[in-house]
C-alpha cells in the first residue's frame, strides 16, 4: 500500500494538466524534441532548508504548447557545492547523445549539468563560463547574466548579456 501511495503520488503530480496561467515562471527555456512530439519547458526552482537558500531546476513536458504536465524537479545544486543562492535563466540543449543544463549563477557565472534524458536529473559539472573581466577588473558590474547558445552551421556559440547600456 505505502509504494502504490508513493507511487502514485508522483504520478499524479506529474500527471498534472496546467496552463501557462496556472504557472508562474520568469526567464523559462522550452526545449522542442521532434523525435518525442513534445515540449519541455525548463524553470528556476530553489529549495530551502534550515534557512539557507539553494538553487534547482523544474520541468513541465507539454505535446501543445498549451496544456503542462508538471513541475518534476530536474537538478538541484549539490549541498557540498561551492555555488550558494539561487541559480535561474536555465538553457537545455543536446548534443552527442546527452543533454546539458547550463544556468546562470548567483556569483554572476554560467554553471551546467548533464543528463541522458530532458526530464534528469541532471548532475553538476561545473562553471564553463565566469564573470567576464578586462585586466583583472568585472566588467559585469553584478548585473544579469542569462546566457544563450546556438549550434550554428557545425559550430556552437554561447552568448550572454547584461543590464548596462553600453557606452559610445
Amino acid at each position: 500500500l505505502f509504494l502504490c501511495l508513493t507511487f502514485c503520488a508522483a504520478i499524479g503530480a506529474f500527471a498534472q494538466n496546467l496552463t501557462l496561467k496556472d504557472i508562474y515562471i520568469r526567464a523559462p527555456f522550452i526545449m522542442p524534441v521532434e523525435k518525442e512530439g513534445v515540449y519541455y519547458m525548463y524553470a528556476s526552482s530553489p529549495t530551502t532548508e534550515n534557512g539557507q537558500t539553494y538553487g534547482g531546476m523544474v520541468a513541465y513536458k507539454s505535446r501543445d504548447l498549451k496544456t503542462w504536465h508538471g513541475p518534476i524537479r530536474v537538478f538541484d545544486v549539490p549541498r557540498d557545492n561551492h555555488l550558494t543562492g539561487t541559480v535561474w535563466a536555465p538553457e537545455v540543449h543536446k548534443y552527442k547523445g546527452k543533454y546539458y543544463l547550463s544556468y546562470s549563477t548567483a556569483d554572476l557565472r554560467i554553471a551546467y549539468g548533464m543528463s541522458d534524458k530532458p526530464m534528469g536529473p541532471y548532475t553538476y559539472k561545473g562553471i564553463f563560463m565566469g564573470t567576464p573581466s578586462i585586466n583583472g577588473q568585472n566588467i559585469n558590474a553584478n548585473n544579469n547574466n542569462h546566457h544563450g547558445i546556438a549550434e550554428f552551421k557545425g559550430h556552437w556559440y554561447v552568448a550572454y548579456h547584461d543590464r548596462r547600456i553600453a557606452n559610445g
